[in-house]
């Protein structure tokens, strides 16, 4: 059983369940996201998909009940809280809510990892009350503005001056809890990891492409970044502690950090794999399969990558495709150079014509992604950028006759 899933790899999932003489149920609130996995994955029969809110704690148990048993669970971090504890309380193996209560809490996360000397900065909790003011003395400016709980790089800003803060109020949805956070400069990579038993293992490290400031929009990732043997080892020390130290003991882990000039900086932890098709490329870089190890580890079997060898066969990146204006979503064009194009490009869609986007400023404002291979990461990345370059977003503006498409 999974609830929800990424946007690739359900097909993937679904076949190593069938290899264990099980089937996949998928349990999705929009199961039209997962089409082009599922057309282009060959899933078949292996994956039964329902149509549920995955928001509501009622609606999955009702599914859970219809389905009947049920061996192992699989979820992603990426819905409320109420639903984990609710999965949590099936006494199915899984991952601890308690930890991801808390690596999800992104002030109390970085406040824990400071106290434990795995941080420098501290994060403050925004409150109605917050000031421009009383930020900025205690954190300096300029520094960054984040949703406490947030993904996709959503509502992140930088704020240089009171001018900054106030649009940042003005913006900011009302629901929304806030943090702000010292402003740390430097590249940004990720550690991919997985844990067995409390026993953590680094799959490898990738590596970021943002936009300009202040947005902090994702452009292109790239895996697995050749680093100096030192500082491969010193990483890979310092996430086990991180990882221990938030009581995380089973489970993928997607932990960003900033190589900032005294070291690395968490930027957050995400108990799960990375998005889009970074899952997919790691197990073809490195010879291993994520998928049927996020499996086994719900059938509570030891996964074979915690044994495997992890020799990188070639690197991989994946490329965001944004418009270059909000508006609504018309095509995708120059898919037909990519097969004569190095590096195996691939497109998926995220969005589909006729789709409203409102926003290029994060990942929720992207048309779809391109990912490409190589002999290096760095040859991957190159292929990426060179294929992305043939395609191009089209979008109509979002007023027509002076209404909102969206709302007419």
């Amino acid at each position: 059983m999974s609830v929800e899933w990424m946007m690739v790899g359900i097909s993937q999932m679904a076949r190593a369940a069938a290899e264990r003489g099980a089937l996949l149920h998928l349990l999705a609130k929009n199961p039209a996201r997962y089409a082009h996995d599922i057309a282009h994955g060959g899933a078949g029969p292996a994956l039964v998909v329902h149509e549920v809110d995955t928001d509501d704690p009622q609606a999955i148990d009702r599914a859970l009940k219809a389905v009947g048993r049920i061996d192992g669970l699989v979820t992603v971090d990426l819905y409320d809280m109420r639903v984990l504890d609710h999965l949590a309380s099936l006494g199915l193996p899984g991952q601890d809510p308690e930890s991801v209560r808390l690596v999800r809490d992104k002030a109390r996360l970085r406040d824990h990892l400071h106290r434990a000397g795995l941080s420098t900065t501290t994060g403050i909790p925004l409150t109605a009350s917050s000031g421009w003011r009383d930020v900025a003395e205690r954190l300096g400016a300029p520094f960054l503005v984040k949703p406490n709980s947030g993904a996709g790089s959503a509502h992140v800003r930088l704020i240089r001056d009171a001018k900054d803060f106030a649009a940042f109020r003005r913006e900011a949805p009302p629901a929304e809890e806030f943090v702000a956070e010292i402003y740390l400069v430097g590249p940004l990579f990720s550690v991919e990891t997985f844990t067995w038993d409390g026993q953590t293992r680094t799959l490898g490290i990738g590596s970021r492409i943002l936009s300009p400031e202040p947005a902090f929009r994702e452009e292109v990732y790239a895996f697995p970044t050749a680093l100096p043997e030192q500082d491969r080892a010193e990483i890979d020390t310092w996430i086990g502690q991180i990882l221990a130290s938030v009581g995380y003991t089973r489970g993928f882990a997607h932990t960003e950090f900033i190589a900032t000039g005294h070291g690395p900086e968490l930027v957050e932890i995400n108990p799960r794999l990375p998005g889009v098709s970074i899952g997919r490329a790691i197990s073809e870089t490195l010879g291993i399969d994520v998928y049927a190890a996020t499996v086994d580890m719900a059938l509570d079997h030891r996964p074979a990558i915690m044994d495997a060898e992890l020799r990188p066969r070639g690197g991989a990146s994946v490329v965001f495709l944004y418009p270059p204006t909000p508006g609504v979503l018309r095509d995708v064009t120059g898919l037909d150079a990519l097969a004569r194009h190095p590096g195996s490009p691939s497109y998926h869609p995220q969005l589909a014509p006729g789709d409203v986007i409102r926003s290029i400023d994060d990942q929720y404002g992207m048309a779809g992604f391109l990912t490409t291979y190589g002999a290096t990461a760095e040859l991957a990345l190159l292929n990426g950028i060179s294929a992305a370059g043939r395609l191009q977003v089209l979008v109509e503006p979002l007023l027509t006759f002076g209404l909102d498409v969206a709302e007419r």
